[in-house]
C-alpha cells in the first residue's frame, strides 16, 4: 500500500469534515480512517509492526476476513 503513490497521497489528505462527522461509524469511513493511520505508521516507523487496528477494522467491515476453518485457523 505504501508504494502506491496515489493511495498514499489520498489517505494523507483525507479528513472527515464536520458536516459528515455522523458518518464516522460507517464501515467505509472507519476503514479509510484506520488506513490513514496505518499509512502514517508505515511512513514514520522504521521497524516492523503488526497492523492490529487495520486488521480488526477490516474484519469488522468485511466479516469474511474473520472466517476460520474447522481447526480454528484463519481462512484468509
Amino acid at each position: 500500500m505504501k508504494r502506491v503513490n496515489e493511495l498514499r497521497t489520498s489517505l494523507q489528505q483525507y479528513q472527515l469534515d464536520d458536516a459528515h462527522a455522523g458518518m464516522a461509524t460507517d464501515g467505509n469511513v472507519a476503514l479509510t480512517n484506520v488506513a490513514k493511520h496505518l499509512m502514517t505508521d508505515l511512513e514514520k516507523k522504521g521497524a516492523a509492526f503488526a497492523p492490529y487496528d487495520f486488521v480488526k477494522t477490516m474484519k469488522q467491515v468485511f466479516p469474511m476476513f474473520d472466517e476460520r476453518d474447522e481447526r480454528g485457523h484463519p481462512k484468509q
